[in-house]
């Protein structure tokens, strides 16, 4: 921001606030008996991976003041036409909510439920039973009798379209914020070793366990703030 000041999302509570640099640090995991990103002062971490840690900081930086100042901009400016809840295009381009989340509308749901946490299925729409709530079939989660597609409903925090595919041209790297498909969905996780033969191992921050995954069972992190996707390296 102009003041010097930075916007924070959380994930769990999906707020936006506001804060000070000198209220802001790096977040650091504690991985097999090592912080990852390494604390400035471990020995036993190479100069090159301090090197890219740096960078990523520095580039996370400058991508988030850029894009603060031109959502910032944007918000200034009047709408030129839009009805609410009509559904059609807005002066910006977006699409309104209802228009997105429709009956048949193919999206991904999460819950807030021990075990669950920071993961994301896929499921379709099968009717609006409310002002910002979803009755949603999963398309691999059955019911107990395996007779039919398990059916929930959903608000609009739990709720979101299935992300854009991006396409990676290499390898993912050390402390990219992925998803891993397990267990039928995918799940919230960070690449803390690059292995062989496109291989990974993923730690996850909710579980506190790090597994190994194919690069065709990863897909680069995205979120859905405000309307719009985000990318891990753009937040």
């Amino acid at each position: 921001m102009e003041n010097g000041n930075f916007h924070v999302y959380f994930k769990r509570s999906k707020e936006q606030l506001e804060f000070g640099e000198e209220q802001l640090r790096l977040h650091r995991e504690w991985i097999n008996g090592s912080w990852t990103p390494p604390l400035a002062g471990d020995e036993q971490v190479k100069e090159s991976d301090r090197a890219v840690t740096e960078a990523k900081m520095k580039f996370n930086k400058v991508v988030t003041q850029e894009k603060l100042k031109r959502d910032n901009a944007a918000s200034k400016k009047k709408s030129k036409s839009v009805l609410a809840g009509s559904g059609e295009k807005l002066g910006s381009g977006k699409i309104t909510m209802d228009k997105i989340f429709c009956k048949g509308a193919h999206v991904e749901v999460t819950s807030d439920e021990d075990g669950f946490e920071g993961a994301w299925f896929a499921g379709t729409i099968v009717k609006v039973v409310g002002k910002d709530r979803y009755l949603v079939q999963y398309e691999s989660l059955r019911t107990d009798d395996d007779t039919d597609f398990l059916k929930e409903e959903f608000d609009d925090l739990h709720i979101r379209p299935c992300p854009p595919e991006i396409v990676m041209a290499d390898r993912f790297q050390k402390l990219d914020e992925v998803d891993a498909f397990y267990n039928d969905g995918w799940w919230v996780g960070v690449i803390s070793k690059v292995l062989s033969d496109s291989k990974y191992e993923v730690y996850f921050k909710a579980t506190k366990e790090e597994m190994k995954f194919e690069h065709s069972e990863l897909r680069l992190h995205q979120d859905w703030i405000n309307g719009k996707w985000v990318a891990a390296f753009q937040v």
